[in-house]
């Protein structure tokens, strides 16, 4: 008789569900437009990791119904969508009752998918405590302390907290019955198996807002959990396990401190104790510990900045570090000068300063104590700046101290006898003749001077030491003046290069040098140069010529010519001439030539383009063609025009006319290319939309005309709802059917823009029509299960006899 009802409860379920089904339809459960999860609660199982398995059972042999025998539980925690996730894997198929690897038949025995009388259950304590919470209904007071349980049955998913009011729930049917959502107005829990073959061993479960179901110390990475599965068949729970779970991440933390020269101390502290630690100095070395060291100290080679790394393990595998950059001070820098900066020539006293040193500026030091050694007769001394008196050359070596480290430099003080200090300077008396003037800090008894040509004079007594020499040319000489001192006869030579001016430079030039007509010409002789590395300038410019000019004079003088004429220019610095005699003559020919003509053009918009022409000759008039069909003519000449083209590409264009004083003509031609432009191309990651969503709308794709020289200059993307957006890839939430249309502009290296184009596209927002079932359908579908209903009913009575 039990037998008998609980075919007909497996029956009418079955029925009352199909009925739902088929008068309300079925729907997909839309995302909320956050990205895809990292693990999806679809029965499918694949995209768990082996590594989050966090309990293992034995296959049970007394347990017919395989498909509730738990092999293990697998849990993840998914921090940024804060939702923890739980998969059973099970010995034999998810939801299948009568062991014959199908979860949906026979359907009065097995029902469709997890039916009515079977079930998958997750128990949570959420505060690590016994004594509050419910109990395990099946276990009574042997299992208890529990606050919430998932509770996976009759096709549906339902969270329950143990506390006075039931919690609101809202159980929707998915499409199969394999992906069913239920909420309690806080928390989503979800849960699925595969109803479709291929079956499988797997049932996930899943909870939302899960940080708020916990109370500390328990959370999402520590909590007490049991689980069990089984069906009413043979009394449930038939299989179950349970898990004291702890894979919290310790956090670690370190400080340091400063012992000695490059010695640091470091001190850590982790919130969980540690089964072993490293310590990575940042400087290629590190230490392990196990168990863990949490206080050590270091050694570095050298101050500066280090990347310090602090890690441990738990002793249940779980691992933290504390990563943080310190500073090794690099000890002080040492400087020691002196007042003075020469061989001392007599007996001087003389100030040794340290107050250049200094401790590390990124440390936390100051020098202590400054002491002064030496290796002559001098004793130590300590001070920051001291005095001494030097007779001799020494050695002072100054060490400085910072409490931790120390630094020594060694500076060197000289004593040499004092030879005379001499010095001569030099002066142009007229084209080559050099005066030599002397000065010196002591009385001489003899000198000599060596011009660098080869030539010198001596002097001495009462002589005078200074001089003049006559060179033959111009240019570098190498002059030394030699002197020795009266009292102790130290001598000492100066030597220095002088410079003799070699005179001017001629250059004369003229504006035309080759005429076809009788012009004014413009004779030029601002290239003449008075010698660069002298100090004088050209003072007078002389023209001549072999004509019937006359002489002029100028830098720049202007004749008119009517025949072929050589123009000779003389130029005078005041001490020597040079002419172009010696160099260049300017000869200007004059005969008749044809006429040469020019033009360029530059891009002003978009396909409009400026001609610019030039001409050797003034021109009557000009035709310009310019290679579409069109031309113009103008009287008199118009040498810039411009002209609008219907499209780019490449045109030949030409430029004829006639001088105005002799009618000669003549016509250039040349191949320009007008730019076409630029191409955009828009692109959306969707075009169809279920539902309101984000999409991407790209303009990579456009370019500029590749044959010509412009760039893209920038995007613009006009929405049909009325909103604009700029960039090349813009982002946009869409709610409704909406055309956008990208106008890219194009530009010249100048940053001026030229062309524009647009492109459209489409995105539509809509949702695929949920199929209605027929009465017809209803009614022959209702008649088929009653005689299935019929049919078991038979059956099971012909069993029990």
């Amino acid at each position: 008789m039990v037998i008998i009802n609980g075919g007909i409860n497996h029956v009418v379920l079955l029925l009352m569900g199909l009925n739902i089904l088929l008068i309300c339809g079925v729907a997909p459960v839309l995302g909320n437009g956050e990205g895809e999860p990292i693990i999806t609660v679809d029965g499918d199982g694949s995209d768990w990791n082996s590594n989050l398995k966090i309990a293992d059972d034995p296959n049970e042999p007394d347990i017919l119904d395989y498909g509730y025998d738990l092999e293990s539980v697998y849990q993840f925690y998914d921090e940024e969508r804060d939702t923890l996730y739980f998969m059973y894997t099970l010995f034999g198929v998810a939801g299948d009752v009568d062991g014959d690897g199908n979860p949906n038949t026979p359907i009065w025995s097995d029902p469709w998918g997890v039916g009515a009388n079977e079930g998958y259950y997750v128990y949570i304590d959420t505060d690590l405590d016994n004594a509050t919470g419910g109990d395990v209904p099946p276990f009574d007071d042997d299992i208890k302390g529990f606050e919430l349980y998932i509770s996976y049955t009759n096709n549906s998913v339902t969270l329950v907290e143990y506390e006075e009011s039931p919690p609101e729930a809202y159980i929707g049917v998915e499409q199969y019955l394999a992906d069913l959502l239920t909420e309690d107005g806080e928390h989503e829990v979800d849960a699925a198996i595969m109803t479709e073959s291929p079956f499988n061993h797997v049932v996930e479960i899943s909870i939302s807002n899960a940080a708020s179901l916990f109370t500390h110390p328990a959370g999402p990475r520590h909590y007490r959990l049991f689980g069990y599965g089984g069906t009413t068949l043979d009394g449930m729970p038939e299989d179950y396990m349970e898990k004291d779970l702890d894979i919290r991440i310790p956090d670690l933390d370190f400080t340091t401190e400063d012992i000695c020269c490059y010695n640091m101390s470091f001190n850590g502290t982790a919130d969980l104790p540690l089964a072993n630690s490293t310590w990575d100095f940042g400087d290629g070395n590190t230490l392990f510990c196990e168990p863990p060291c949490m206080n050590t100290t270091h050694q570095y080679a050298d101050g500066g900045y280090y990347t310090v790394k602090f890690s441990g393990n738990r002793t249940n595998g779980m691992y933290g570090y504390k990563e943080k950059q310190i500073y090794v001070d690099q000890g002080p820098s040492v400087a020691a000068d002196s007042n003075v900066t020469e061989p001392l020539g007599v007996p001087s006293y003389v100030k040794l300063d340290g107050s250049g040193s200094e401790a590390d500026p990124n440390g936390a030091r100051s020098i202590l104590a400054y002491t002064w050694s030496f290796d002559d007769w001098h004793p130590d001394m300590n001070g920051k700046v001291v005095v001494i008196w030097v007779n001799q050359t020494v050695n002072a070596t100054l060490r400085v101290f910072d409490g931790h480290c120390y630094n020594e430099t060694t500076l060197l003080i000289e004593y040499e006898p004092v030879a005379p200090d001499l010095n001569f300077t030099t002066t142009d008396i007229c084209c080559y003749n050099q005066s030599f003037n002397a000065t010196t800090n002591a009385t001489l008894s003899n000198w000599t001077w060596e011009f660098g040509d080869g030539a010198n004079t001596t002097g001495s007594g009462g002589d005078d030491i200074n001089t003049t020499h006559q060179y033959a040319e111009g240019g570098y000489y190498l002059v030394n003046f030699t002197g020795c001192r009266l009292d102790n006869g130290e001598c000492a030579t100066i030597q220095k290069q002088i410079y003799v001016d070699r005179g001017p430079s001629v250059v004369a030039v003229a504006n035309e040098t080759y005429l076809t007509s009788p012009a004014w010409v413009e004779l030029n002789g601002s290239g003449s140069r008075a010698d660069p590395n002298g100090t004088r300038s050209i003072l007078t410019y002389a023209w001549s010529f072999d004509d019937w000019h006359p002489d002029m004079n100028g830098e720049v003088v202007v004749i008119w010519v009517n025949q072929t004429v050589n123009a000779n220019l003389t130029v005078f610095d005041g001490h020597c001439t040079n002419s172009t005699a010696n160099e260049t003559r300017v000869e200007i020919w004059y005969e008749g030539g044809p006429l040469n003509l020019s033009f360029n053009t530059s891009p002003i918009c978009c396909y409009n383009q400026s001609f610019n022409a030039t001409a050797d000759r003034t021109l009557k008039n000009c035709t310009w063609e310019f290679g579409d069909g069109t031309k113009t003519l103008c009287t008199p000449a118009c040498m810039n025009t411009t002209h609008q083209y219907a499209d780019g590409g490449y045109y030949d264009v030409t430029l004829s006319g006639c001088r105005a004083d002799d009618g000669v003509c003549g016509n250039i031609t040349k191949r320009i290319y007008v730019d076409s432009g630029p191409t955009a191309k828009a692109v959306a990651s969707k075009t169809y939309l279920l539902e309101p969503g984000v999409v991407e709308f790209n303009g990579s794709q456009s370019h500029a005309d590749p044959a010509g020289e412009r760039s893209i200059s920038r995007y613009v993307w006009n929405f049909s709802d009325g909103m604009t957006l700029f960039g090349m890839v813009v982002t946009r939430n869409i709610t409704e059917t909406t055309v956008a249309t990208l106008t890219v502009f194009d530009k010249t290296s100048d940053g001026v823009e030229h062309c524009s184009d647009k492109r459209e596209v489409t995105v539509t927002v809509g949702s695929h029509p949920v199929p209605i079932a027929s009465w017809t359908g209803i009614i022959f579908l209702f008649g088929v299960l009653s005689l299935l209903s019929l049919f078991s009913i038979v059956k099971l009575r012909y069993q029990r006899r």
